[in-house]
């Protein structure tokens, strides 16, 4: 590189300094060079790719935050080290993620980025598709707005944080401890629910019931022998198991791993399978639970998310009732962790199966997941082995179900009896006007 200087009258020539050029580069060139601004040594940090995005994200019930960003944009490079410390101080409580979007164009399209950087928080929950196609479920992003420091980062995203932990008292302690479900309490003094106990809930969701006890349920307290606050108690199949490590995520998160259920997973190998057909056998012997589904309180609270399935049946017959309550609880024992199991009175209430646009006649039986708000009815032969045939692929995602905005448990009719034939019968109305036979 030769530079021409001029000096009044004289003008000389010479070559620029290596330190000059090195300057030089460093100036103007070294924006476009930057290979990424986060990388595998962050380990707080996951890089995303729209080969592991779906899975990574929509497949877990974590809360993750993500950035989109460039490495040629200067306020990403600001950010960069404040984005860091964010996901430091998020460890074990938010998912903290970046997408390198000129290496990812097509992340960045389906997202609708269009400034750098942009910040999105993908919830707990999941939702259907807007395709539309069975199987497929996202988690709907809300975009960050305030201050570009890791403190205002931070504290919002905690502040998203769903809350899955239910407040126990004397009065509400055996309905959260029935079943098979495993339950984790804490005694605490404190009256909130601490980041932290969040967190663990979303972490073991769907697979373990999380409670706090408050140091003043002193009949409790006293019920379950806590001396010191807080303290973490595991209730599992009739045995408590009290934690005494470090009130850390990552300690905790190791301790209540292999002493609950595994986490469901999208597809079953050979041996996965295998291990879980000796689970389900082991399980068998546990007696099964089958809801009367006999008003809204019972629904909302047996079946606030996860997987349930409703069987409408006419008591009517008590030889061919009895057949199908057996069935029933079959069900109920070999699908004892996948579901839960209702049946309705179709007599008290004959409307509540028009929601789910089944076939005429009974019995009838539909799969709701009110996480997602969606069901699916069943259409065949109603006997055990082509339900559970139904109920396998429903388990494994497929099938096309309907989407639901609400699903309303109607009060119980009380039914009319024919006088000639002692049978009951409920009146069918028709834009608020007894159907008739009329010509």
């Amino acid at each position: 590189v030769v530079s021409t200087q001029s000096t009044g009258s004289f003008s000389k020539k010479h070559f620029l300094s290596p330190m000059r050029i090195l300057i030089f580069f460093l100036v103007f060139f070294q924006p476009y060079c930057i290979f990424s601004l986060y990388s595998t040594k962050d380990e707080v940090i996951t890089t995303l790719t729209k080969e592991n995005f779906a899975k990574t994200v929509f497949g877990s019930p974590n809360v993750w935050l993500i950035e989109f960003y460039g490495t040629w944009c200067g306020h990403c490079q600001k950010l960069a080290p404040e984005y860091k410390q964010v996901a430091t101080k998020l460890k074990g409580l938010v998912k903290v993620a970046a997408i390198d979007v000129d290496k990812e164009k097509e992340l960045a399209s389906a997202f609708k980025i269009e400034g750098l950087p942009t910040i999105k928080l993908f919830p707990s929950d999941l939702s259907p598709s807007p395709s539309g196609k069975a199987k497929e479920v996202i988690k709907k992003p809300v975009d960050y707005q305030g201050p570009r420091t890791a403190a205002a980062i931070a504290r919002w995203a905690i502040s998203q944080l769903p809350n899955y932990v239910v407040s126990v008292d004397s009065k509400n302690i055996e309905k959260i401890t029935e079943g098979s479900v495993p339950v984790v309490l804490l005694f605490t003094e404190k009256t909130e629910v601490s980041p932290l106990y969040k967190a663990l809930a979303i972490d073991f969701k769907w697979r373990v019931r999380f409670g706090q006890v408050q140091q003043t349920q002193t009949d409790l307290v006293s019920r379950f022998g806590i001396t010191k606050f807080p303290t973490i108690l595991l209730l599992k199949e009739g045995e408590n198991t009290i934690y005494d490590g470090a009130f850390k995520h990552e300690a905790i998160f190791q301790w209540l791993t292999p002493l609950v259920p595994a986490a469901p997973q999208p597809e079953q190998n050979d041996q996965t399978k295998q291990e879980q057909t000796k689970k389900e056998k082991h399980l068998s012997e546990t007696k099964p639970e089958v809801i009367a589904l006999t008003s809204q309180e019972v629904l909302d609270t047996r079946c606030p998310r996860g997987l349930c399935m409703i069987f409408f049946l006419d008591p009517t017959y008590p030889e061919e009732h009895t057949k199908y309550m057996n069935l029933l609880d079959s069900l109920s024992k070999k699908y004892i962790t996948s579901f839960r199991v209702f049946w309705v009175d179709v007599t008290k209430k004959p409307n509540f199966a028009s929601q789910f646009d089944l076939a005429a006649g009974y019995p009838q039986l539909v799969a709701i997941a009110p996480h997602k708000k969606v069901f699916m009815p069943f259409f065949g032969y109603f006997s055990q082995e082509s339900i559970a045939e139904w109920v396998d692929l429903v388990l494994k995602g497929k099938g096309r179900p309907s989407v639901y905005n609400n699903i309303v448990v109607e009060e119980d009719q009380e039914p009319f009896v024919d006088e000639d034939n002692q049978e009951p019968f409920i009146e069918e109305e028709k834009d608020g006007l007894k159907d008739k036979e009329e010509l």
